[in-house]
């Protein structure tokens, strides 16, 4: 018993682009009244199901197989006796009588199985479809029995005990907190057992909706397979019922990804469900404070302190079931009844199930500023309260007493607090608000039911006190004339709901579509209806998911703006609102657009439009689509199209979704030619929408939607009655179309199997087809055979199209040259591209403009009548002339101190709207020396490119455009104005150089094209080409003449008065103009040469590149490892040519001595230094300096002695190692011994080994010794 905020919806968001909410969940977890309504209601459809089932079997059984068996029985005895017998004619009886009885017998056997075939047509031997039945029976119905079963058994146990538990008696001796916290505990734990079995029930009621529609597309499938003739002798097929196919397929693929989008939902569907089970069981667990349960310590002032009560920011909102206190019968008695009670923008009221329990009634409606509540400790029940509905004027009257007494009891104490809270504050609420303000004003109001059929028709006392009637109730059956039929649908006099396809609405109980027609008399209302009960449930959640932004700036007042919260407090004054106001439609608007609308207005605007900031919308026209936000995701929708805005409205298996689109955010739709009935749709960012379209031609919602666009960017947008004029037009003419096209099609296949099939008629005969003469007398046509295999070569050129295309050839003629190019944009695009108010493309296109200067101008277009019956388009372009940029660019030769203008004025000589623009300049005079005065003409044809295929599909924007321009240059004598037939070689070169530099003009027109075709990209050519480059705005007057001549900053040049033209090239510059183009020439080709250079090496890179990077790694790794061979050999070359060298020269001093080794003195003084001191023997420092004096004396002998001491030192080092080698390899011998034994006894002798320590020490130091000795050999 939350308000809205505090329920989570069960939302699920694919991509931030959709906003999912499970609405019948939402109310499953409130056990609201829509919600049990709805669900019985539901099941009274499937017991009709399962009434039309057992009707239909039982006479399928029982009259129809026995009265078609006994007409069988009759149509055999009458075509045997439909001709003589053969046998009778067998003898005498005919002439021919060898052929006669043959072909008689044949006959009547032939005529015998067609027509046996043609009853199997409508007795299938599967009438009773019992292979679907029995599918839909154990896979759906089956399983929605059971978990209905399961409902309606906690149910009603759910409502017995709360009952049982909600009348104990308060002075009962017995009743102590203990004891009702036991019983609370006890239903709290039956509550979760319901709030199961209803989340169960609502998902097998989405799945068996969705099984009752593929159960009827496979009974209609069967059935459609019937109509099939197979004819015997050629096999070929003829369909007896085609027009089934086309909404036949749609139904299957509508079915089919239903079905796959159903399954795509099934995890989201399971986060929904626990999402919202969790959540209510969190809000539904009892208080563990065993406080909470003594009635008798219960205290007003301990319930709420409105001193300390803090202001709303908003609205307070409460809902949820409480008991009331009534009386019924004669002598009346005291009964407690629940109802549903809301508090919503200061309204409080009732909500209660119909007698019959498939729809929900509504009592009055009270403002909370007309209610006094308090605790009520008087009554004998826990937790009650009185509600004090006070009189006042509006409420007064003879059967009506002044104050209203309601009794109402909760289900705990917390429940009881939130209510006296959720009142205080509400009442705090609206007396904080300003006296003027709607919502202060209807807080003082008493507001009776709109209709006397949703109003409370229960007979309780209290019922029949707070429901009453006043002037403003309205009686639906007299303003519609409405009946149900014998399965409880409503339908209007002559009429079918059904035929208006009306929409699946979140909720479905018996009056809904009663609902929404009723809205037709009102605009909605602001606090919670009958009529949202029945159509949304006992939340709004419209308002919730779309309304958010809609609210006029001026309901901000008391909001906080940190507060995500939307505002919810009315500006508006009361008096200019009805509470009943009917909805009026324009004269002109259609009936059955009408239902439409108020399908739309129910699921998008349920609110009063009246209290928000937006515009009363009108529904153009709908379809129905799969929109698909990517590969796995499918939703069912209808699309609800207005002027403004696109509005999506998406039910699948009980998820709810509301979604608008702004028209002015789509800049293209367009038809998914890869497909049959996708549809594509572009945005501004260059987002595609993709979706499915079934059940309408998508080239009408093509149609209507470029129509709607275009009229979006028009300066002058059309009215409502001029749009829906059109549509109209549209679907008459694609209707008109469709048939033509069936009947072709027809044709066609009659025909090529009237070829095919020799039995019917004979191959020598013509092929014809039916045609009717003036006389109605039926007649036939010679068939061409080939007539299908022409339509695809050849179209229909009508009488316009063929005098454009005229008039362009002549044109041609007419002209000196002509350049063509085509466009991937509607000619209408193109126009606006060069033609536009904001484009760019003149004068800076035009040779002899200067592109960047700042005195260009545009100005607007204006109306200027040439006779009195034709009037064109002009304006002029101002622009800056520059003699020389265009031949060399960056310099500009002039000897004129002042700058030079030009005005060229543009005309629209013929337009047929995104068809045909022809354009023309007015002509341009140059005089250059020796040469006549040059006259220039240009003229600009647009037209579209429409092929036959897009006119046979009725496509009215064509997809691509071409632009003809055409230059005409003739000599004129500047006297006369006649043109010069013979030129002089001079005008010849100027006409060559001429013509050359009017194809640089029409290249700067393509590149300007491209660049803004690039801007515009591949989607919405002709919005985004006039967003971008303008519309053609007609302006009327001469302003620009005037803002011209007044500028004094410029001197305009007027030549062409006094000297008959406008640009004159002076020798001077022709000159300069000669001289750069040669540098520039020269310049070029050396720029070539070394342009061709590098390329030439940039190609050799480019192959390089483009080998096998396998090869070209093992070629770099073989050159590096050729290198490094090469190195290393380079290196043993010269390390051995040293060598030689070095051997050479020693044996050259070989041959001049030897080399012999010599021990000095000294080096005898490095082996005795321990046995002489020379620091501390003076007597051998003395003889040492005597020495060095008479070396020179003994240098012979003493280098004899020091050779043989040499000689005598290395044999005595050889003796020396001879006796280490023998004395070391007798030692090492005994070490490897050692080792060895210890080895043996380490492994053999375990237990000697590990107590024996000392053994241990001596087997390393031989290890040690043995590895140290090893390293002195090496």
């Amino acid at each position: 018993m939350n308000s809205r905020d505090d329920i989570p919806s069960g939302e699920t968001t694919t991509k931030k682009q959709l906003r999912m909410i499970s609405v019948a969940f939402k109310d499953a977890s409130l056990d609201s009244p829509s919600f049990r309504a709805s669900v019985n209601f539901f099941q009274t459809r499937v017991e009709l199901f399962e009434d039309w089932l057992q009707k239909t079997t039982d006479f399928y059984d029982h009259k129809y197989k026995a009265s078609f068996e006994d007409f069988q029985r009759a149509k055999e005895t009458v075509l045997s006796q439909l001709l003589p017998s053969p046998t009778m004619l067998s003898n005498g009886s005919v002439s021919n009588q060898t052929f006669t009885p043959t072909i008689i017998d044949g006959f009547i056997k032939d005529y015998t199985e067609v027509s046996n075939r043609l009853l199997r047509f409508i007795l299938n031997e599967d009438i009773g479809h019992s292979t679907y039945l029995t599918e839909l029976l154990s896979n759906a119905i089956e399983p929605y029995r059971n978990t209905r079963t399961n409902f309606e058994y906690y149910q009603t146990k759910y409502d017995t005990l709360l009952a049982a538990y909600q009348s104990i008696k308060v002075s009962n001796a017995n009743v102590d907190p203990n004891s009702i916290k036991n019983d609370v505990m006890q239903l709290f734990e039956l509550h979760k057992s319901y709030l199961a079995a209803s989340l169960d029930l609502i998902s097998a009621i989405s799945v068996l909706q969705l099984s009752f529609d593929k159960f009827l597309l496979d009974a209609t499938t069967s059935l459609k397979e019937n109509t099939m003739f197979s004819f015997k002798e050629s096999g070929q097929s003829l369909d007896l019922a085609p027009s089934m196919n086309e909404y036949l397929n749609d139904y299957s693929i509508w079915v089919s990804n239903s079905i796959e989008g159903a399954k795509a939902l099934e995890f989201d569907i399971q986060n929904a469900r626990k999402q919202i089970f969790n959540y209510t069981i969190k809000r539904i667990t009892p208080s563990d404070n065993i406080d909470d349960y003594n009635i008798r310590s219960i205290r007003s002032s301990d319930l709420i302190n409105i001193r300390t009560l803090k202001l709303p920011q908003t609205s307070p909102e409460k809902s949820g079931w409480l008991f009331m206190k009534t009386m019924v019968g004669k002598p009346s008695r005291t009964v407690w009844v629940r109802r549903w009670c809301f508090l919503t923008n200061s309204i409080f009221g009732l909500f209660l199930l119909s007698p019959s329990k498939t729809y929900v009634e509504e009592t009055d409606k009270f403002g909370v500023l007309l209610t006094n509540v308090r605790y009520d400790p008087d009554e004998d029940r826990k937790f009650c309260f009185e509600v004090r509905i006070l009189g006042n004027k509006a409420t007064e009257g003879p059967n009506i007493p002044k104050d209203i007494s309601l009794v109402f009891q909760a289900e705990s104490l917390i429940e009881l607090k939130s209510w006296l809270v959720a009142f205080e504050s509400s009442k705090k609420y609206a007396f904080s608000l300003n006296p003027n303000y709607f919502q202060h004003e209807i807080a003082f109001k008493r507001f009776s039911p709109k209709y006397f059929e949703f109003a409370s028709s229960t007979t309780t006392t209290i019922d029949q006190l707070i429901t009453t009637f006043d002037h403003d109730t309205k009686s639906l059956t007299e303003y519609l004339d409405y009946s149900f039929s014998e399965y409880e649908v409503l339908s209007l006099t002559n009429m079918k709901l059904f035929q208006f396809q009306m929409v699946m609405t979140p909720i479905c109980t018996k009056m809904t579509q009663l609902a929404i027609l009723s809205n037709f008399f009102t605009k909605g209302s602001w606090f919670p209806t009958a009529i949202l009960a029945n159509i949304w449930g006992t939340t709004n959640w419209s308002d919730y998911s779309l309304l958010t932004g809609l609210l006029s700036p001026n309901l901000t007042n008391h909001v906080d703006k940190s507060s995500k919260t939307k505002p919810l407090i009315l500006t508006k004054s009361h008096k200019l609102l009805s509470t009943m106001n009917s909805l009026t439609y324009p004269s002109y608007y259609p009936n059955d657009l009408k239902i439409t609308d108020l399908q739309f207005k129910n699921l998008f605007y349920l609110i009063d439009q009246r209290l928000i900031n937006h515009e009363n919308e009108f529904v153009l026209y709908k379809f129905d689509t799969f929109w698909c936000p990517n590969k796995k995701q499918k939703f069912s929708s209808t699309c609800f199209v207005t002027i403004d805005n696109l509005y999506y409205y998406m039910n699948s298996m009980g998820f709810i979704c509301l979604n608008r689109l702004s028209i002015d955010d789509i800049v293209s739709v367009e038809v998914d030619k890869s497909t049959k009935d996708n549809l594509k749709m572009y945005d501004v960012n260059g987002l595609e929408l993709k979706s499915r379209i079934l059940f309408t031609d998508r080239r009408i919602i093509v149609t209507k939607f470029q129509y709607l666009l275009e009229n979006r960017v028009s300066k002058t947008k059309q009215s409502l009655e001029t749009i829906l004029k059109k549509f109209a037009s549209i679907d008459k003419e694609f209707q008109e179309k469709k048939q033509m096209e069936k009947i072709a099609l027809e044709r066609g296949k009659f025909s090529v199997k009237s070829s095919i099939t020799g039995a019917i008629a004979d191959t020598t005969t013509t092929n014809t087809t039916t045609t009717n003469n003036n006389n109605g007398v039926a007649v036939l046509e010679p068939f061409n055979k080939n007539k299908l295999e022409l339509q695809t070569s050849f179209w229909n050129i009508d009488t316009s199209t063929s005098d454009l295309i005229k008039r362009i050839k002549q044109i041609e003629t007419e002209y000196s040259i002509t350049y063509k190019h085509e466009y991937a944009i509607p000619s209408k695009g193109l126009l606006h591209i060069l033609f536009g108010d904001r484009s760019e493309a003149f004068p800076r296109c035009l040779f002899l403009a200067h592109k960047t200067s700042n005195k260009n101008v545009n100005w607007n277009w204006k109306e200027e009548k040439v006779t009195e019956d034709t009037t064109q388009l002009v304006r002029s372009i101002q622009f800056e002339v520059n003699k020389t940029s265009s031949f060399i660019r960056n310099r500009t030769h002039t000897r004129r101190p002042e700058i030079e203008l030009l005005t060229l004025k543009q005309r629209v000589i013929k337009m047929i709207d995104n068809k045909y623009y022809e354009i023309d300049n007015d002509p341009l005079y140059v005089k250059v020396p020796f040469c006549h005065v040059l006259k220039i003409s240009a003229k600009y044809i647009i037209t579209n490119n429409a092929d036959a295929d897009e006119k046979s599909k009725g496509m009215e924007f064509t997809k691509g455009s071409l632009l003809h321009l055409f230059y005409k240059i003739e000599f004129i004598n500047s006297t006369t104005g006649e043109p010069i037939v013979k030129v002089n070689p001079f005008e010849k070169l100027q006409i060559s150089f001429a013509l050359r530099f009017l194809n640089s003009e029409y290249l700067s027109i393509r590149k300007v094209i491209r660049y803004y075709l690039e801007r515009i990209g591949r989607h919405g050519k002709v919005l985004k080409s006039i967003r971008i480059c303008g519309l053609i705005g007609v302006s009327k007057g001469n302003e620009e003449d005037s803002k011209a001549n007044n500028d004094p900053s410029t001197t305009i040049a007027s030549t062409r008065k006094t000297k008959g033209y406008d640009v004159i090239y002076p020798f001077s510059t022709i000159l300069n103009i000669f001289i750069m183009f040669s540098i520039y020439r020269i310049t070029n080709v050396v720029f070539v040469f070394g342009r061709l250079a590098i390329t030439i090496v940039l190609n050799i890179g480019n192959t390089i590149k483009n080998l096998n990077r396998t090869l070209v790694f093992g070629l770099l790794v073989s050159v590096l490892y050729n290198m490094f061979l090469s190195g290393k050999t380079v290196k043993t070359y010269w390390s051995v040519k040293r060598v030689e060298d070095s051997f050479e020269k020693f044996m050259e001093g070989a041959q001049k001595g030897t080399m012999q080794r010599a021990i000095s003195i000294k080096d005898l003084d490095l082996l005795t230094n321990n046995l002489v001191s020379e620091n501390d023997n003076y007597a051998f420092q003395k003889y040492n300096e005597r020495s060095l004096e008479k070396d020179s004396q003994y240098r012979q002998t003493r280098q004899e002695i020091a050779i043989r001491r040499n000689e005598l030192l290395v044999e005595l080092r050889i003796l020396q190692n001879m006796e280490r080698e023998v004395v070391q390899g007798d030692y090492r011998k005994f070490l490897i011994q050692e080792i060895d034994n210890c080895r043996v006894v380490k492994s053999e002798m375990e237990d000697v080994w590990s107590k024996d320590t000392k053994l241990q020490g001596y087997c390393k130091s031989c290890s040690n010794e043995l590895e140290r000795l090893s390293t002195l050999l090496l």
